[in-house]
């Protein structure tokens, strides 16, 4: 019995680990970000550019379609920051897997993050796929699967172009 007490807690700390939205993401998206680097995502029918303005030592200030934020550089964002929602979520089946993703025609190597945010109000299946070689917020793909009374919906977040002020290292092919 005595041997059961320390594997109870640690099982007891890998279940609590992800209680709620406030869990840090495995990466840091801002880590290697210099001024003027960029990215174009497409969520849904519109488009959403994130530009970083400036660098300050462990600080960026980004762009996200037109509203400024200041962000870590060092410290990972938590699901709820970097998501915009789930801050009263819990998260549990947290998985972090090495992956590789075709980026139309270029292949990328990368991980992803699955995991499921539960809260009173909502539930959601959440893939999201990223690589410290992409500059701007550093996310290849995201799916959010939401479970609904009237059925499910899949929102989707799609890289379409990443680069820097001198120009796009990748664009995706029309």
């Amino acid at each position: 019995m005595r041997a059961l007490v320390p594997a109870l807690l640690v099982l007891l700390a890998l279940v609590a680990r992800g209680e709620d939205g406030q869990t840090q993401l495995p990466f840091t998206p801002f880590a290697n970000a210099r001024a003027g680097d960029y990215c174009v995502e497409a969520v849904g029918t519109r488009t959403v550019t994130t530009r970083v303005l400036r660098v300050d030592g462990t600080a960026v200030t980004i762009s996200r379609d037109g509203q400024e934020e200041t962000v870590s550089t060092k410290e990972p964002p938590s699901v709820a920051t970097f998501l915009g929602r789930f801050e009263k979520s819990r998260i549990s089946a947290w998985r972090v897997l090495p992956d590789r993703i075709d980026l139309g025609g270029k292949e990328v190597a990368c991980k992803r993050l699955t995991f499921s945010a539960r809260s009173k109000d909502e539930q959601a299946s959440v893939a999201i796929w990223f690589s410290d070689k992409v500059k701007g917020r550093g996310v290849l793909l995201m799916r959010v699967r939401f479970h609904e009374a009237q059925g499910e919906r899949t929102v989707e977040t799609r890289l379409v172009e990443y680069g820097s002020s001198d120009a796009a290292e990748w664009k995706r092919k029309p």
